[in-house]
C-alpha cells in the first residue's frame, strides 16, 4: 500500500515542490491550499506524514498540529512544519504544537535539522 502524505501550504508553488519529492520517493501527496479544508480532510481520512505550514489562515500550522494530535485517525502521524520564519520564538511555538508524534521524550526530532536561509546543519545526529 502507498504512503499518504497530506500537505497544506497557502503558497501553491510550494505545494507543487514537496508534492514532487513526495511523489518522486514513491508517496501519494495530496496538496490542499486551504488548511480549513484539512481539518475535515484529516478527521476522515488516514495519512502517513502531514506537512505544513507555519504562517497560514486560520488555523494556522500550529493550531492545525495540534488539532491533528487531537484527532482519533491522525494522533500518531508524523507532522512537520515548515516556515522560513528564523525567530527563536517560532521555533519554540512550533514545538509546543507537539508534531512529534511521542509524548514525553520528544528527542532529537525536537530540534531543527537546517536552516533554509542559511543552509548549514542546524545538529550533527
Amino acid at each position: 500500500m502507498q504512503r499518504r502524505v497530506l500537505i497544506i501550504d497557502d503558497e501553491q508553488e510550494t505545494c507543487d515542490l514537496i508534492e514532487r519529492v513526495v511523489s518522486y520517493l514513491g508517496m501519494e501527496a495530496l496538496t490542499l491550499k486551504s488548511s480549513a479544508q484539512a481539518v475535515d480532510l484529516l478527521e476522515r481520512n488516514k495519512f502517513d506524514l502531514v506537512i505544513l505550514d507555519f504562517h497560514m489562515a486560520s488555523p494556522d500550522g500550529v493550531e492545525l498540529a495540534r488539532l491533528v494530535r487531537q484527532m482519533r485517525m491522525n494522533r500518531m502521524t508524523p507532522v512537520v512544519l515548515i516556515s522560513d520564519d528564523q525567530r527563536p520564538s517560532a521555533v519554540a511555538i512550533g514545538f509546543e504544537a507537539r508534531p512529534a508524534a511521542t509524548a514525553k521524550d520528544p528527542g532529537p526530532a525536537s530540534r531543527p535539522i537546517a536552516s533554509r536561509s542559511s543552509g548549514r546543519r542546524v545538529r550533527d545526529d
